[in-house]
């Protein structure tokens, strides 16, 4: 049950996912009701899945009473079931390629609609990793905050890895427990022969540097606005 407590703790990181979720719940709606089709109606459900990680870190968050061994081994599981989904967060700024299925004034109207499905994702993704770094921290004091911001930025490149998997080879986060053996070998095989996978890596390294300048401008705003 959602307390009074919980809600005014988290109220202002939940109020910007809110408010961003209605923007572009929204524009999805006008873009609906302006083509008469529900082409992009995916984008919904991509959302709900960019929503995952957020609402796994801020419960485990919010759960979490002690930094006893009890609690460091419940978040084992925690952790790799919310970076099994983590992906699917920024996964949404690479729909942006659905773009490409118009012309004329529908460019705009998508490019528009998929942007703002992609910030809120990008908005989910950077809150939740927020909450995780807090949890490990928490858990595992002291550790500096170089080592942390280390561990961040490693999470937004396995987040740019696991979009090129989906993005490109079509796995899915499910895939992870029914074919677990095929998305290790797709896997190993970008690392073992990277020459033949060039435009892979193209991908993997523009995402992991756009994700981590990203966060760098997130916590350097959050840095500012704590002192202030």
């Amino acid at each position: 049950m959602i307390t009074k407590t919980f809600l005014f703790k988290n109220y202002k990181s939940l109020k910007t996912l809110f408010v961003a979720t209605i923007i572009c719940s929204g524009l999805l709606a006008v873009r609906i009701k302006l083509t008469h089709d529900f082409y992009m109606l995916f984008m919904a459900w991509n959302l709900i899945l960019a929503l995952i990680p957020f609402v796994i870190s801020i419960t485990f968050l919010q759960g979490l009473k002690d930094v006893s061994g009890k609690s460091k081994l419940a978040f084992i599981p925690v952790a790799m079931l919310w970076l099994l989904f983590l992906p699917n967060a920024p996964y949404m700024i690479t729909d942006l390629i659905h773009t490409n299925n118009h012309s004329g004034f529908l460019i705009f109207v998508d490019t528009i609609t998929i942007s703002s499905f992609a910030i809120t994702g990008m908005i989910a993704a950077l809150q939740s990793m927020d909450h995780m770094i807090a949890i490990i921290a928490k858990l595992w004091q002291p550790l500096s905050k170089f080592r942390l911001r280390i561990m961040q930025h490693s999470l937004w490149w396995l987040s740019a890895l696991g979009i090129y998997l989906g993005r490109v080879l079509r796995w899915n986060s499910w895939d992870i427990v029914k074919r677990p053996m095929h998305i290790v070998n797709d896997t190993i095989a970008l690392f073992t022969d990277p020459f033949t996978h060039k435009s892979a890596w193209l991908l993997i390294i523009g995402l992991g540097v756009l994700f981590s300048f990203v966060q760098y401008v997130y916590s350097k705003y959050n840095r500012h606005e704590t002192e202030e």
